[in-house]
């Protein structure tokens, strides 16, 4: 369970990076939903994962999703598909330039490999498996070859307490 100091500290730095300011209530409900369900490491990780791939501050359910991700590269790939998938669901169509610049350059490779944006605005529902597992095993192939290749352009990796 995670302390209280350590949910504000996670909380303070998203509430900098997005440019929301946060109430006792907000800070209580994040604690309630979130302290049970984490540790402090999977805090770090959801705090930081919000920070590199979030254009806005995310609920609870985002935050615990990248805590519980096991921080695989799998698990990464599978990170960015869904952001990507969620684009397309909302009808915001994204080709691979948009990709490679919200996401990296592992992303649009891997993004290009799964059928580009022909797949991705529509895909048959026993279709969906295989264009996954294809965006992710092309993800993991950039990343273990180069992993600044998972960062968007001009992105450093963060590293939180510094």
């Amino acid at each position: 369970m995670l302390e209280k100091a350590e949910i504000a500290k996670g909380l303070a730095l998203l509430s900098t990076a997005f440019n929301r300011v946060l109430t006792p209530e907000v800070v209580r409900l994040y604690r309630e939903v979130i302290s049970p369900k984490l540790d402090a490491q999977q805090w770090e990780r959801a705090v930081k994962r919000a920070l590199e791939a979030e254009s806005f501050f995310p609920p609870p359910a985002v935050l615990l999703r990248y805590g519980a991700a096991d921080g695989s590269p799998r698990a990464r790939a599978l990170e960015f598909y869904d952001r990507i998938i969620r684009h397309y669901e909302s009808g915001d169509e994204l080709g691979p330039r948009e990709v490679r610049e919200r996401y990296g350059d592992a992303a649009m490779d891997a993004f290009v490999a799964a059928g580009g944006s022909r797949a991705f605005s529509w895909c048959e529902p026993k279709d969906e498996p295989f264009r996954r597992r294809d965006f992710a095993n092309a993800w993991v192939e950039v990343v273990e070859q180069e992993p600044k290749a998972a960062l968007a352009a001009g992105v450093e990796p963060l590293r939180l307490g510094e």
